[in-house]
C-alpha cells in the first residue's frame, strides 16, 4: 500500500542518515589524530588509515527527527493494513450473503455497494503490484551491494595477511576498516532478508486480491442477467409493462374473447371489445383500458362513445365472459 511504501522509505532514510552519523563520529575523532600520540579509542600511536568524513553529516537532532517521522509513518501503515484486512473481511461476508439476496431495491443497492468496494480492491491490487516491483528492485540492489561488500571484505582480509619474512606493522587501521566493512555487510544482508520477506508478503496479498477480482467478475456475470430480468419484470421495458400487469392482460384477453362472442350477437355483429395496446399517457405504464371496434366504420373508438343501451350490452357481455373464463 502507499502508506506502507512511505513508511519503508522514511525508515530507509533514517537508517542511512543514522549510519552516516555513526561513521562521521569516527571521522571526527580521526581528524584530530596526530602521529605518535595515542588514539583516544584504541590507544595506538600509529595511524596508517584514519577514517574520513564525506559529504554533509547530519547532527543528532536531525537523526531524532527522522526516527520520529519513520515511527509515525510505520504506525499509519499498520493502521491502513488493519483497515484493508477489515475491508477484505467485509467483502467475504457480502459474498456469503449474496446467495440469499432478493431482487428488491435493497438487493440492487447491495450490488452497487459490492461493485464500489471491489473497485477499491482493484486499485489496491495495482498498488500492491507496484510495491512488488519496487521490492524486487530493492532486493536486486541489496544483492548487488552485498556482493560488493563481500568482495571488499575479502580484499581487506587479504591485505592484512603479512608474510612471516616481513616485519610486522601496526594493523589497527586495517582492522578498524575490516570491522566497518563487516558491519556494512551484515547490515546489507539484513536489508536483503527484510526486502525478501516484504516481497513474499506482497505477492501473497496480490494473489488474494486477484482471487477477489475473479469473484467480482463472476458476480458481475451472474447478477448482470438477474438484474436485467428484474428490470424487465419491474416494467422497465419498451411497453412499460410490469410482470403482474402482463399476467392480468393475458386473462383479460381471454375474457374479451368470450365477451365478444355474446356482444356480436347482441349488437347485430357490429361491436367488438378490444384492449388498448398502449397506455394513452406514454409516461405511465400500460393499463387495462378498453376500446370498441365498430364493424360499420371499421374504426376503433372509446367505449365512452357507446349509447346507454350499447354500454349495458357491453357490460353484460363482459360479465358473462368473466364467468366463462
Amino acid at each position: 500500500m502507499k502508506l506502507d511504501g512511505e513508511a519503508k522509505e522514511k525508515k530507509r532514510i533514517y537508517e542511512y542518515q543514522d549510519d552516516c552519523f555513526k561513521k562521521a563520529a569516527a571521522g571526527i575523532i580521526a581528524r584530530d589524530l596526530t602521529e605518535g600520540i595515542p588514539c583516544p579509542v584504541c590507544g595506538s600511536t600509529v595511524h596508517p588509515v584514519p577514517a574520513s568524513m564525506e559529504g554533509e553529516v547530519p547532527d543528532e537532532k536531525e537523526i531524532r527527527r527522522l526516527k520520529a517521522d519513520y515511527e509515525a509513518a510505520s504506525e499509519k501503515a499498520s493502521a491502513a493494513a488493519g483497515a484493508a484486512a477489515a475491508l477484505v473481511g467485509a467483502v467475504k461476508n457480502m459474498e456469503e450473503n449474496l446467495g440469499v439476496m432478493d431482487l428488491s431495491d435493497g438487493g440492487e443497492k447491495a450490488l452497487l455497494e459490492i461493485g464500489e468496494k471491489l473497485k477499491l480492491l482493484e486499485e489496491e491490487t495495482k498498488q500492491e503490484e507496484k510495491e512488488i516491483r519496487d521490492c524486487e528492485k530493492e532486493y536486486q540492489d541489496c544483492s548487488v551491494k552485498l556482493e560488493k561488500q563481500k568482495a571488499a571484505y575479502s580484499q581487506l582480509k587479504a591485505s592484512i595477511r603479512v608474510p612471516k619474512q616481513t616485519e610486522l606493522v601496526d594493523l589497527s587501521g586495517f582492522e578498524a576498516a575490516l570491522l566497518e566493512c563487516e558491519r556494512d555487510r551484515k547490515q546489507t544482508a539484513k536489508e536483503k532478508e527484510r526486502t525478501g520477506a516484504a516481497l513474499a508478503l506482497n505477492r501473497q496479498s496480490l494473489s488474494t486480491l486477484k482471487g477477489h477480482l475473479e469473484v467480482k467478475e463472476k458476480l458481475e456475470t451472474e447478477y448482470g442477467v438477474v438484474r436485467e430480468l428484474e428490470r424487465a419484470a419491474g416494467g422497465y421495458n419498451g411497453r412499460n409493462l410490469v410482470f403482474e400487469q402482463y399476467v392480468l392482460s393475458v386473462y383479460f384477453e381471454d375474457i374479451l374473447r368470450a365477451a365478444n362472442q355474446r356482444l356480436l350477437k347482441m349488437s347485430g355483429e357490429r361491436y367488438e371489445l378490444h384492449r388498448l395496446e398502449r397506455a394513452r399517457d406514454r409516461r405511465s405504464r400500460e393499463s387495462m383500458e378498453m376500446e370498441v371496434l365498430d364493424q360499420y366504420t371499421g374504426k376503433r373508438r372509446s367505449v365512452k362513445s357507446l349509447s346507454g343501451g350499447e354500454a349495458f350490452n357491453a357490460a353484460l357481455a363482459l360479465a358473462l365472459g368473466t364467468s366463462d373464463v
